[in-house]
């Protein structure tokens, strides 16, 4: 079996050459297999679809409403970050406050709703993150913000999000976001 690879783009054609007839492909875990019959030998062709799984984006969440879901640190982190994007931050928290959470809901800086999660209404919400250690409560949220279209991040838990948030380093007007696709989310 003579083997030949290489990368093409998903929009792009594949030629194979001209004395050879295609007998076979499949395309299985983003990668496209071609056999090829030629002079009695058999020739194998794989090539990487090369996709991403999710687009990379900039949100404007500038005066939007984003709900947050948790009170431990990874809610502080992620609320940090949304009101340093000039987010409006509401914290549904059933547990006590911490001392950072109490301080940003003193200085007006977060809105704090003691409802329960499932009797908010998300409507009006830009995004949502989840932020809680208990995956029934996560899965909820996610269900919730599913079925009102609304992009939800679950801290640590990739396969409940619709978005991930990446690293980012800013300087000025230059912002680097740099994401593993929840395959390392502490990297």
């Amino acid at each position: 079996v003579n083997k030949h690879s290489g990368i093409i783009e998903s929009n792009a054609t594949l030629e194979l050459p001209s004395n050879h007839k295609l007998q076979d492909m499949l395309i299985k875990n983003k990668n496209v297999i071609i056999f090829s019959l030629f002079a009695d030998s058999l020739y194998l062709w794989t090539y990487n679809l090369n996709y991403m799984d999710f687009l990379p984006v900039f949100l404007n969440v500038q005066k939007q409403q984003c709900l947050v879901a948790g009170d431990g640190p990874m809610a502080v982190q992620k609320i940090e970050l949304l009101l340093s994007a000039g987010a409006i931050v509401h914290l549904s928290v059933q547990n006590q406050l911490s001392d950072t959470l109490k301080e940003l809901s003193e200085k007006g800086r977060i809105n704090i709703i003691k409802e329960e999660i499932g009797k908010i209404e998300v409507k009006d919400y830009k995004l949502i993150i989840a932020a809680s250690e208990d995956l029934a409560l996560n899965t909820m949220i996610t269900d919730i913000a599913n079925r009102n279209n609304i992009p939800v991040n679950v801290v640590d838990q990739p396969k409940l999000c619709t978005f991930y948030m990446g690293s980012v380093y800013q300087d000025g007007d230059l912002k680097v976001a740099i994401s593993t696709n929840g395959k390392c989310p502490s990297f």
